[in-house]
């Protein structure tokens, strides 16, 4: 739904209204990785997001693994 609502809007910029879109990458905190891992795992989540298109979501399993949320 926020992504839906998100889509909805423009940005007004240099007289021209651009659509706006976000990519989401994040990493769940399950006790067994430093603050800079669980970045790390964010980190590579949002890239394979970005990868993906538009508006797409993933979590991270671990560093190896970052899996798209479900719509």
């Amino acid at each position: 739904q926020f992504s839906a609502t998100l889509r909805a809007n423009f940005v007004l910029y240099d007289g021209a209204c651009i659509p706006v879109s976000m990519s989401l990458g994040w990493s769940i905190d399950d006790g067994t990785q430093s603050f800079a891992q669980l970045a790390k795992c964010a980190d590579q989540a949002l890239y394979k997001a970005k990868a993906g298109g538009r508006d797409c979501a993933f979590i991270a399993i671990n560093i190896d693994e970052a899996v798209p949320l479900a719509a």
